[in-house]
């Protein structure tokens, strides 16, 4: 196993927020000093980090990566106890250990030290409230777990920025992130680059980018332009993550590095959590509000327009509108939901016809899997097949045909993709029924051309 940084301890509070001390500590006697001279923080009373910045999510961190426990990495020259905090759901204040998780004492000198912090599992935040005992002053500090090599992910972010005649805001943040950067771990910092798209022509390319920063001229193509040659740009680079930012913003670097960490340590199965938890009560709601339309509709309290009163009355004689309602209430699909979870989920009916599906799917499976894995065989063998004088011409094709298509659907999968979020959040906030399945249900269609036209019916009817 080794150590793996999840996150350092700001000090001083960013420029912009210089007023803002709080967001980084919070004192019950006299604040500290940070010295430029000697670039540490000095303390003239007790801190507690357990701050929005300097607090560690560690309920987070555990649900969704595979950090299980945390430590702390202090430089510091004095003599301190030094304290668990931790904030559990419901918490206003943090709550501080009965003793000391460490007490140090360097004579003067920096010296840096590892403390196991013992996080109990039900907490949701941590931090430490240090306790100066005469002179003490802190150079860093850090939070770290121990992973195995295996469960950090190949990943590699890309930060891209379109920027106009806005010289002030970008290369102060170019500055801040190179610097900020090369205090970073190498394994960390080599995951990381950073894209200036400059529309204006305006900044000095070749001054301002080096190995992991890269300026680039471009037409004034307005912001979507820009974005759109950013996140080409990515591909080509070979990014797996990319994070699109306006201009006119004051980054804090610390929020990349614990982004791009996340990123490396995160569990597959935490991805599908994070998005179930996010999506899934929006679901129910949303299918719960189509439950009490089915229960109206079911009454005869309204018509659909343009609809024949025929048709009305035939849906209503041979269709339990009632029981297609219940079914769909809401405590039916927490109840689903709650025996996915808990894995008490059992078949009630239908046993054979489940079973004869999940055969056919596994045999598609299977010649997928047994062509791919010949793939290369069957590849040469079509190419063995072509005449020689033709070959080359048909390669050519075929590898035209192939790159081609490879980025028209990706391309189509990303437009689809924003397609499904942009009509999902905009049907939410107008307070259309089904808002988030009606606007994701959109995107899919987007995948083939003209076929989101099948929508307009749907989105008549929940209009109504």
């Amino acid at each position: 196993m080794r150590d793996y940084t999840l996150a350092h301890l700001l000090l001083t509070p960013p420029d912009f927020a210089a007023q803002c001390p709080g967001l980084l500590y919070r004192c019950s006697q006299e604040p500290p000093v940070w010295s430029a001279e000697t670039g540490m923080l000095e303390l003239r009373g007790p801190i507690d980090l357990a701050t929005y910045l300097n607090g560690l999510s560690i309920a987070k961190w555990r649900r969704y990566t595979c950090v299980t426990a945390a430590y702390l990495h202090i430089e510091l020259a004095g003599a301190a106890d030094i304290y668990l905090t931790v904030i559990y759901d419901g918490d206003r204040i943090a709550r501080r250990s009965e003793r000391p998780i460490a007490t140090v004492d360097t004579g003067g000198k920096v010296e840096a030290f590892d403390i196991p912090l013992g996080i109990p599992n039900e907490v949701l935040i941590a931090g430490v409230e240090i306790f100066p005992k005469g002179s003490c002053a802190i150079a860093s500090a850090s939070y770290y777990s121990k992973v195995y090599d295996d469960e950090v992910r190949n990943v590699h972010l890309l930060l891209s920025t379109t920027t106009f005649k806005k010289e002030h805001y970008i290369t102060a943040n170019i500055e801040n992130v190179r610097a900020a950067r090369a205090t970073w771990p190498a394994d960390v910092a080599e995951r990381f680059q950073m894209l200036v798209v400059d529309n204006g022509r305006t900044l000095n390319a070749e001054a301002l980018s080096d190995d992991a920063i890269t300026v680039i001229g471009n037409d004034n193509v307005g912001g979507a332009g820009g974005f759109s040659r950013g996140m080409m740009e990515a591909v080509e680079r070979g990014a797996t993550h990319v994070l699109l930012m306006d201009d006119d913003v004051r980054i804090l670097p610390e929020s990349i590095f614990r982004t791009l960490v996340v990123l490396t340590l995160l569990l597959v199965f935490g991805v599908l959590v994070l998005v179930g938890w996010l999506v899934i009560p929006y679901v129910i709601e949303e299918i719960a509000g189509m439950t009490k339309m089915l229960a109206a509709y079911a009454k005869a309290s309204f018509h659909i327009p343009y609809i024949p009163a025929v048709v009305h009355d035939y849906v209503r004689q041979y269709l339990d509108v009632e029981q297609i309602a219940s079914m769909l209430s809401k405590e039916q699909w927490m109840k689903v939901v709650n025996q996915v979870a808990t894995g008490t989920w059992s078949f009630v009916g239908g046993t054979m016809s489940v079973i004869l599906n999940v055969v056919s799917w596994l045999i598609v499976l299977l010649y997928m899997f047994f062509v791919l894995l010949d793939y290369d065989k069957l590849s040469r063998t079509f190419k063995g097949a072509i005449p020689k004088r033709y070959r080359k011409m048909a390669f050519k094709v075929i590898d035209d045909v192939e790159e081609t298509m490879s980025r028209y659907f990706r391309g189509q999968a990303l437009v689809s993709l924003f397609v499904g979020i942009i009509f999902a959040i905009e049907f939410y906030i107008i307070g259309l029924p089904m808002a988030i399945v009606f606007g994701l249900f959109i995107g899919v269609l987007n995948m083939v051309p003209y076929l989101q036209l099948l929508s307009l019916p749907v989105a008549a009817f929940l209009c109504v």
